[in-house]
């Protein structure tokens, strides 16, 4: 039986900075693929989750993305409900100890998109303003996406959290419970790119590569993408010769980083339910 690894933080968006590059520098994992490079039974903890200091753009993704996402996962109804009582019991009115949960809104399987059932499961809160018992959100997943879906996924709780404080300013903790941390290895290109620190490792590591110290098994799996996606445009690969959907998005978003066009920059902070049909508190 694999031992439970933790990943604390301070704040949601240290643990997002954080849980990406331990992923990325872990010298062994549970199981890799051309696709996947997976941990498993991972819990993520931070001590709040209010300051999310995360970015669309960050992972070349538009606001689109995040109302797709909500629609799949959240019931306007039974989401407002729960922030409801979250309420109650962040404000102390509810019995000494109580939580109350959700269940995510549950996704029909297709071929192609939950195929195996839904990423988010189910999520818990507990704990009031004023009291011992620490406010504190709890996620349930089978899965989620390093460096990719993953910081989409962290803002539901962000902004859940947001909901249940009003402004009050008194943190909310959060837990994130997963059995399967994925890191997916060019739908992570895009936030590479964007760090840095992270772009400059993927270039020495690309430099050196296959003898270079930094390619974990995750970053090798990276690597190969990476020299594949620049080989492609290198030899004049078009974007209409790309039969694989879900690299022609991201070879279409690397030649606009390329020229130099962005993506709209949309933080957590103004991420909202406003899209989620129905959802009125």
């Amino acid at each position: 039986m694999n031992p439970v690894r933790v990943v604390r933080a301070k704040t949601a968006t240290d643990l997002w900075r954080k849980t990406v590059r331990w992923h990325l520098a872990s010298p062994s994992v549970d199981h890799i693929s051309p696709i996947a490079s997976n941990l498993n039974d991972v819990v993520l903890r931070c001590d709040g989750i209010l300051d999310y200091d995360f970015d669309l753009a960050e992972i070349w993704l538009t606001g689109q993305r995040w109302t797709m996402l909500i629609r799949d996962y959240l019931d306007p109804q039974e989401t407002a409900d729960f922030i409801r009582r979250c309420r109650v019991l962040y404000n102390g009115r509810g019995s000494n100890g109580s939580l109350t949960e959700m269940a995510f809104r549950r996704n029909p399987r297709r071929a192609k998109r939950h195929k195996w059932g839904n990423c988010l499961i189910g999520v818990v809160y507990r704990g009031a303003a004023d009291s011992h018992i620490v406010p504190t959100l709890t996620f349930y997943s089978r899965v989620s996406y390093n460096a990719y879906i993953m910081g989409l996924d962290l803002a539901i709780g962000h902004v859940l959290a947001r909901q249940i404080a009003e402004g009050s300013g008194t943190e909310i903790a959060f837990q994130w419970n997963l059995n399967v941390l994925s890191l997916h290895p060019f739908k992570s290109i895009p936030y590479i790119y964007t760090q840095p620190d992270l772009s400059a490792e993927l270039e020495q590591a690309a430099s050196r590569f296959p003898d270079s110290v930094l390619a974990t098994p995750t970053w090798a799996e990276i690597l190969k993408w990476q020299s594949r996606i620049v080989g492609y445009e290198e030899s004049g690969k078009t974007l209409d010769e790309e039969k694989y959907g879900p690299l022609r998005r991201v070879r279409r978003r690397y030649q606009e980083w390329q020229r130099g066009e962005f993506l709209l920059s949309i933080k957590a902070e103004e991420l909202t339910f406003e899209k989620l049909e129905g959802f009125k508190v």
